[in-house]
């Protein structure tokens, strides 16, 4: 997939929905700032999908209603069924815990859950 850069029409218009009012050399500058990250954002599109081979069907998830997460912990739940415990290639299972600015309690919630759903 082509991955463009915005032309200085659609700059012009982004800067205005931010109530910019941007001279023609200032949009050219802008873009002229954003083209090394632009040929990054199209040396990345050009890799391969190395994806690897499913071992563990998963469901395709869901959102979970208050009453089922009543601290508001998870984004998605999904259930991998496969191997019990154990390693991934031979590495342990990491699980990462991301909370909002300002909001430590709540991963050390998440992860208390998590830890005594184990036991």
């Amino acid at each position: 997939m082509a991955f463009p850069a915005p032309s200085l029409n659609v700059l012009h218009s982004v800067a205005a929905q931010c109530g910019l009012s941007l001279s023609e050399a200032d949009l050219a500058s802008f873009a002229h700032l954003m083209a090394p990250s632009i040929e990054a954002c199209r040396q990345l599109d050009a890799m391969p999908d190395e994806v690897p081979q499913v071992r563990y069907g998963r469901t395709p998830g869901y959102r979970p209603n208050r009453e089922e997460d009543p601290h508001n912990i998870w984004y998605r739940k999904t259930e991998v069924r496969g191997a019990g415990e154990g390693t991934v290639d031979g590495l342990p299972v990491g699980l990462m815990l991301v909370g909002r600015h300002f909001d430590e309690p709540t991963p050390y919630r998440a992860a208390h859950a998590f830890e005594t759903s184990r036991s």
